[in-house]
């Protein structure tokens, strides 16, 4: 398998931003089934940068490549803009990429050519623990120091590791049928296919 590449690393408009590390006691694809998942966001981040009030995913389609697997989704997200006194509500549309079933990135990309891309890697200690890090790169909050910015992403997974820690058994399942799934699990179904 290649090493992935992060197609906007050289992009000069971006600021580079490492995250990390995370520490999770629980399976690394456990993790990873937490990152690509929309459904919680505008539940489990709610006031971050979601709002459950607009829980609402758009998917589309899922393509599996010979690198792995790449898919969209659209989700409702709080944005809140320099000079802007309010936050606005958008529905922004992000690409992801796993490219190996621990390595991924997702890039979203707006109409302004604001964009907001993170590379992630988990790296796994055993079955039942993990370590995630990542870099994560933007064009347009560089009015935000970095100090606060890491300390965002630090609350953000915080709340992703309470979460992703009570979830039982603690090795996600290859059996489809050991678990209940959600139209919103589409993409976690088919992590099996990218190992």
């Amino acid at each position: 398998m290649n090493i992935p590449t992060f197609p906007d690393w050289e992009d000069s408009s971006c600021r580079k931003i490492f995250c990390g590390p995370y520490h999770f006691k629980s399976s690394p694809l456990r993790v990873v089934e937490n990152l690509i998942d929309p459904a919680h966001f505008a539940f489990v981040h709610k006031g971050i940068f979601a709002d459950s009030n607009h829980p609402e995913v758009r998917h589309c389609d899922l393509e599996l490549h010979p690198y792995g697997m790449s898919f969209k989704f659209g989700v409702w997200e709080v944005v809140t803009r320099l000079g802007q006194p309010d936050s606005l509500m958008l529905f922004v549309t992000t690409q992801y990429h796993l490219c190996h079933p621990l390595v991924g990135y997702f890039q979203r990309r707006a109409q302004d050519d604001s964009l907001m891309s993170l590379f992630f890697m988990v790296t796994p200690i055993d079955e039942e623990e993990c370590v995630l890090w990542f870099w994560l790169l933007e064009n347009y909050l560089h009015h935000i120091p970095e100090q606060a910015f890491v300390a965002r992403q630090d609350q953000i997974i915080n709340q992703d590791i309470a979460v992703v820690e009570s979830q039982r058994p603690r090795r996600l399942p290859l059996d489809l049928q050991a678990e209940v799934h959600l139209p919103s699990d589409r993409y976690i179904c088919d992590l099996p296919q990218v190992a």
